[in-house]
């Protein structure tokens, strides 16, 4: 038995996941939502106790060590087991272009996700980092209004592109853990992208959801809920998200190995009749409908 899966039976596997995902009761979707949104919440806030006490080392090192210790929240969301919306963005998409499932399906998933993810996420920065004292004083409170103004210093456009770059990286960690059949390879897997991400600086709005609430809670410096944690932040990054998730992955792998040419599937068709492709050379060119030639064009057989 293989280690590992091949791409094309990684994206049958999500396939198969989606169908899952859309089926599941909205108790049980809120259930794993909030659990996922806690756990990239945990990750966040062990990568701020980590750097926070190394003040006298350099950026490119304190991003590294930000970055070793953040997947943890995706190990604990694919192998423990939590409902993540940025990694259903891309989970949902094959299944969906597929006609498995419908936008509907695909909408009520992503919501009911993103709504409990978001909660998770607050309650963690609410009664795991904020009323236990993590950051009462420096420099661990420093460092997560540090984190937090990073948020709104950049513009819509450049978030937005942050995230596309964040959500694609974390996506394809969904999609290596996936073709890992043990746990110490799908920690290994994921552990790359999520960490390139961390360190690159890209934007993941679930995580995104617990630094900005602990920025707001630790008042950091000119920060509103609205303006600054929402407009500037969220939203760009949760269409960035969206787009790398959906699109960048989803989409490209279901149009790579699933989505198959006119040809293809007419080949397939006669395979399943048992009938060799080359024995029928005028299905090719020939229309029976109107009895011209059809030069170049395969026309579907019936």
């Amino acid at each position: 038995m293989s280690s590992y899966k091949t791409p094309k039976d990684v994206v049958i596997l999500t396939m198969n996941a989606a169908r899952i995902n859309a089926s599941l009761r909205v108790e049980r979707l809120v259930a794993l939502g909030f659990l996922a949104g806690a756990y990239i919440a945990l990750g966040g806030l062990a990568g701020q106790i980590v750097i926070g006490g190394m003040t006298d080392q350099d950026e490119g090192t304190k991003r590294f060590a930000n970055g070793a210790v953040f997947p943890l929240g995706l190990m604990l969301v694919l192998i423990a087991g939590g409902g993540l919306y940025t990694g259903n963005t891309a989970i949902m998409t094959p299944s969906f272009l597929s006609g498995r499932i419908t936008i509907r399906d695909v909408l009520r998933n992503w919501g009911i996700l993103y709504v409990s993810n978001f909660a998770g996420a607050a309650s963690v920065a609410y009664f795991m980092a904020f009323e236990t004292g993590l950051f009462d004083k420096s420099p661990y409170r420093d460092e997560a209004q540090r984190q937090a103004a990073r948020m709104f210093e950049n513009g819509f456009g450049e978030v937005l592109l942050r995230g596309i770059g964040g959500n694609w990286l974390v996506c394809l960690a969904v999609w290596l853990s996936y073709a890992a059949n043990d746990i110490v390879g799908k920690v290994l897997a994921l552990w790359f992208p999520t960490m390139a991400f961390v360190v690159i600086g890209f934007d993941h709005c679930i995580a995104n959801m617990y630094f900005g609430t602990l920025g707001l809670m630790v008042d950091t410096p000119g920060m509103t809920f609205w303006k600054d944690f929402i407009w500037k932040n969220i939203i760009p990054a949760t269409i960035g998200n969206t787009i790398g998730g959906a699109v960048m992955v989803g989409a490209f792998y279901w149009f790579t190995y699933i989505y198959q040419f006119p040809e293809e599937k007419l080949k397939e068709r006669l395979g399943a009749m048992g009938i060799d492709e080359d024995d029928l050379p005028d299905i090719k060119n020939f229309s029976e409908v109107d009895g011209k030639q059809q030069t170049g064009v395969i026309l579907d057989y019936k």
